[in-house]
């Protein structure tokens, strides 16, 4: 719970911020039957910069779901691309219908429950992760050369950087910025790289 000030009064009103638990539970609930106090939910794997990942699981009959993957999309979705979310969803279903990736059990404009695979968490950082770099190189060609409803123009970095680069070369490089800072900006040809969509 936090106070932020009213845009109207003046004054500040109280806004009930959800923690990712209660995130989890409504979106999951509202998909399952779920008796309240068997709910659980942790952190699954490290955090992302576009994606916040949950493993939940809770007391259920042998038919049902017991324990699920929630994807809450971070930032990403503030971003002004309206199509984002749709294609994503998109694309994760043929994958789906393909046997290629998780199944997904609902969604909603901040999260999506999918099927939960266990696995090993291998970090960037191990040196195992070279045995896996010619197996994760084969499995994504394979998702890249899917035949999909969409186009596969790689414009989703460059629409994320233009604002950003429009920003960058409008902003006044002035206090609180040192001299260091101003000329390394003022180095970079923006324009430049933002007409690499065309190469």
């Amino acid at each position: 719970m936090a106070q932020v000030p009213s845009p109207t009064e003046g004054g500040n009103v109280t806004v009930i911020l959800e923690t990712p638990k209660q995130k989890c539970f409504k979106i999951c609930k509202a998909h399952f039957q779920i008796v309240d106090h068997t709910f659980k939910c942790e952190e699954f794997g490290p955090s992302a910069t576009t994606n916040y990942i949950y493993k939940c699981s809770w007391g259920a009959t042998e038919q049902e779901h017991k324990q699920v993957l929630v994807r809450i999309y971070g930032k990403i979705v503030e971003e002004p691309f309206p199509t984002f979310l749709i294609k994503n969803l998109l694309v994760f279903n043929i994958l789906a219908e393909r046997n290629l990736g998780p199944k997904c059990y609902g969604y909603n404009q901040e999260s999506r429950i999918e099927e939960l695979y266990t696995s090993v968490h291998v970090e960037r950082s191990k040196e195992q992760l070279v045995l896996y770099y010619e197996l994760i190189a084969r499995k994504i060609a394979e998702i890249h050369t899917q035949d999909m409803p969409l186009t596969k123009a790689p414009t989703f970095l460059f629409d994320f950087c233009t604002p950003r680069i429009s920003n960058i070369q409008n902003l006044p490089l002035t206090a609180g910025i040192s001299e260091d800072a101003v000329t390394k900006i003022k180095s970079f040809d923006f324009d430049f790289e933002q007409n690499l969509t065309d190469v």
